[in-house]
């Protein structure tokens, strides 16, 4: 009776166990992941079997997620999963620990490089920053490469010892289980995949798991490439075919209505234990395999290396290429403000000698060809007489008479400053210049030293004015873009220094 109620207990057992492990499966999960993985993959999940209106499909996710949060959430959750060893989940401190320092050797090798060239990568940049355990790494590595050196010795004098490597080389060197490593169902998706593996990476970057990033990094290397992956199922589904499985549950334990006479008849079966050794030359294999092999597996964590350092390069590219544009910006605008600035200058010396140079001389009349005629000679050198006897200039030649100064078209109104309230007139035929010099058209009035001698100069161009700033370094703007040379518009409100002014267009009257 007691027989039976332990084998109903077990088979109902056996039977939570396997439901649980088919709910992880609907989830596309291994018995292992953590709530916040279980509950990112529902979401996922969910999603798109909602887009695809796959009712059954979701009628099973909604169910598989309420039994794993009920498990996960209850006291026997730990009971009913499976108990993970380091042979079912191989990492890389167990690794290392049976190679007998051949990968402490390989990481000291790439750990100066890695310290280097990821010394500080953003937490959610699948790595987290190296300081905690770059110094155990490189400390490590040094005393693999001196026992490495130590083993090798022993190695060349002892057999003995490449025997005892060579024996333990098939489990150390054996497939790792990399479903197993991101927490995965071997039939999850894409999507899966990049979902635990992100999840995975950043939680150990933050835990400051190097080894376990590491392991994370190259298992999604290979489960992200669909022709890795299909590779590296048909070669998990070789292994699995090659070595028994070992049983989930423990074997049932013989009733106890059992009598005990029967022990002994399983007597001759205990000679079979003698076939195995004849295989054992045969599972003893030679020391250079086992040294290929670790050879391999050096040349793995290699190119592992050398793959994060080519992704830390490319991100401190990224960072860097912004802060070279800036740069390269920044200066060719300080070179055109400064060529602005020469050119300012330029035209103000230039201004400043051609007002210091004396007035030209009129040009000379032309010489006139005398007349033949003595009257007519005589009556051109009289001064002050006419025919009527009115007194009169120096008799010249007609010249044409003076125009009367075009109208003005537009004018600037000082709508703030020393002069507020003031406007002066813009004419089509006649340039002005802006400043406190006296002998500007324009004379502006400024504290002393407030504003330079020729501030700004205005000319006409066809039915236009434009504006030259001839001071660069006084603050000036149009519509509060900052101006140089602009054509001014009807109604643009100008700051020169303290004032500010509105240039307005003077609509003719027909």
């Amino acid at each position: 009776m007691s027989a039976s109620l332990a084998g109903q207990a077990l088979d109902s057992s056996e039977r939570g166990t396997s439901d649980l492990e088919a709910h992880y499966r609907t989830l596309q999960l291994s018995p292992d992941a953590d709530l916040e993985l279980v509950e990112r993959a529902y979401w996922l999940l969910a999603f798109r079997y909602h887009e695809q209106g796959r009712r059954e499909a979701l009628q099973q996710l909604n169910e598989a997620m309420s039994a794993v949060v009920s498990a996960l959430a209850g006291e026997g959750a730990v009971r009913g999963r499976p108990t993970e060893t380091t042979e079912e989940r191989p990492g890389i401190l167990s690794a290392l620990a049976w190679e007998l320092g051949w990968l402490a050797a390989t990481a000291s090798a790439v750990s100066l490089g890695l310290g280097l060239a990821l010394g500080a990568v953003e937490a959610e940049g699948r790595l987290q920053a190296l300081e905690d355990w770059q110094g155990v790494m490189v400390g490590g590595g040094a005393a693999g490469l001196g026992a490495l050196a130590a083993i090798a010795a022993l190695a060349s004098l002892a057999p003995a010892v490449g025997r005892a490597l060579a024996s333990r080389a098939p489990r150390l060197t054996g497939l790792p289980d990399y479903y197993q490593v991101l927490h995965l169902d071997p039939l999850a998706s894409a999507e899966v995949v990049e979902l635990a593996y992100a999840h995975l990476s950043k939680k150990y970057s933050l835990a400051g798991a190097g080894e376990r990033v590491l392991a994370v990094e190259e298992a999604y290397r290979v489960l992200s490439d669909p022709q890795l992956r299909a590779s590296y199922d048909a070669q998990r589904a070789m292994a699995r075919a090659a070595v028994p499985q070992r049983p989930l549950a423990p074997p049932v334990a013989a009733p106890p209505e059992m009598p005990p006479r029967a022990a002994p008849a399983p007597a001759p079966a205990e000679a079979a234990p003698a076939r195995p050794r004849e295989r054992r030359p045969r599972q003893a294999p030679a020391v250079l395999p086992a040294l290929a092999r670790a050879a391999a597996e050096a040349a793995r964590w290699g190119a592992i290396a050398l793959r994060a350092t080519a992704r830390a390069l490319g991100r401190a590219w990224q960072k860097l290429w912004p802060v070279l544009v800036r740069a390269t910006v920044t200066g060719i605008r300080a070179a055109a403000r400064g060529a602005q600035s020469l050119a300012g200058a330029l035209t103000s010396r230039r201004q400043a000698r051609a007002a210091a140079l004396p007035p030209p001389a009129p040009p000379a009349a032309p010489p006139r060809a005398r007349s033949t005629s003595p009257g007519l000679e005589r009556l051109l050198q009289v001064r002050g007489r006419t025919v009527g006897g009115s007194p009169q200039g120096p008799l010249t030649e007609s010249a044409a008479p003076p125009q009367a100064p075009a109208p003005p078209t537009a004018r600037l109104v000082v709508l703030e400053g020393p002069m507020a309230g003031r406007s002066f007139e813009l004419r089509p035929d006649a340039a002005i210049t802006l400043g406190t010099d006296p002998d500007c058209e324009i004379v502006l009035e400024a504290p002393s030293g407030a504003l330079p001698p020729q501030l700004a100069r205005i000319w006409p161009r066809e039915d236009r004015f434009m504006l030259h700033l001839l001071a660069p370094e006084v603050p000036a703007t149009i519509q509060g873009r900052p101006l140089v040379w602009v054509v001014l518009e009807d109604g643009d409100l100008l700051e020169l220094g303290p004032y500010r002014l509105r240039f307005e267009v003077v609509r003719q009257r027909t």
